[in-house]
Parts: structure tokens; sequence; C-alpha cells
């Protein structure tokens, strides 16, 4: 087993769960998505009704293939279109950010603080991960997340789980880091 057998696993799970967590935020804060929508990106409020729920849609579907998909096709489908959604979130926020006075971030649900630097930094680790697991899926087994022994991928899971809860509080945890109060 390689380095790659290890890692593209833990990246496609992590990304399944940052997929699965944002769909499912947005959903609990539903209402307040579309506002931001509009006030943070000008949607009209017609618009942001329509595309809130593909969003979310698209999201969950993304985040179902990637924790179940055994077709090394499908898996290769679904980081395309997940390196494709994550470009465009990160464009048109890092666009609104440098552009605009304020601009929230409902990536994981409602929030009332506004987009900073570490949330363009996150982005841009999400989409160079999934670039990278796209990529490399050429060179590992069919998903081998889902071949692997049962220790073995419960493991990889737990490692993702953990690197997708730090990606989701990535700005929280770096703004505590480098803040200068005393704690």
């Amino acid at each position: 087993m390689t380095m790659q057998d290890t890692i593209v696993p833990v990246i496609v799970l992590g990304l399944a769960c940052i997929f699965f967590f944002a769909a499912v935020g947005k959903l609990r804060s539903f209402t307040s998505f579309q506002n931001n929508l509009t006030q943070s990106f000008g949607i009209s409020p017609n618009l942001s009704k329509l595309i809130v729920p593909i969003l979310i849609g698209t999201e969950l579907l993304i985040a179902i293939a990637l924790f179940s998909s055994n077709s090394s096709r499908i898996l290769q489908l679904t980081l395309f279109v997940a390196s494709i959604l994550f470009l465009i979130f990160s464009l048109v926020v890092a666009y609104q950010f440098f552009s605009k006075d304020l601009v929230r971030c409902n990536c994981f649900g409602e929030a009332e603080r506004p987009v900073s630097a570490y949330d363009l930094m996150r982005n841009f680790l999400l989409l160079s991960a999934t670039i990278y697991a796209t990529y490399a899926n050429h060179h590992v087994e069919i998903n081998t997340h889902m071949q692997a022994p049962a220790i073995i991928y419960w493991l990889q899971f737990g490692i993702a789980l953990t690197l997708c809860l730090l990606m989701m509080h990535f700005h929280e945890f770096f703004s505590t880091i480098f803040s200068d109060k005393d704690y």
C-alpha cells in the first residue's frame, strides 16, 4: 500500500463529510441562507429560492456519492463536479470579499461573521485537495476506502472527520491561534 493509497481515501471521506455537513447546515438555516444570498451576493429573492434547494441537493448528492461509490468512474466524476463547485464557490466568494464591504459566511449554515481571509484559505485547501484526489484517483485502485479492511477504513474515516471539523472551523481555529488576546 502506497502513501497515495492511504491519503486519497482520507481526502475522499473528508470531502464527503464536508459536503454532508455543508448541506445539513444549510438545511438547518434554510431561510437565513436564502437571505444571505440576497444580501451578500445580490441575488434576487426569487432566484435565491430556486438556487438554495438545488445547491443543498447537489451537496447531498456529492456527499452520498463520495461515501458510497464503488465505481472509479463515478468517483472520478463526483470529484470533478466537487472541484468545479469548490472553484465556483471560491471565485464568487473571493470576488465578493475583495469588492464588497461585507459578505457573510454561510458555508456550513448560519453564521453572522463576515467571510475572512481564513475562509478563502480553507476554500483553496479544499479545492487543492479535491483536484489532487481527482488526479490521484486515476492511480489508486477503485475506491480503496471501500475495499480496505474495516479497521483501516475506520481509522481513515476518523482522520477524515477530524480534518473535516478543522476545515469547518478553520476561521475560528486560526483566528484564535494568531489572536493578540491573552487567554
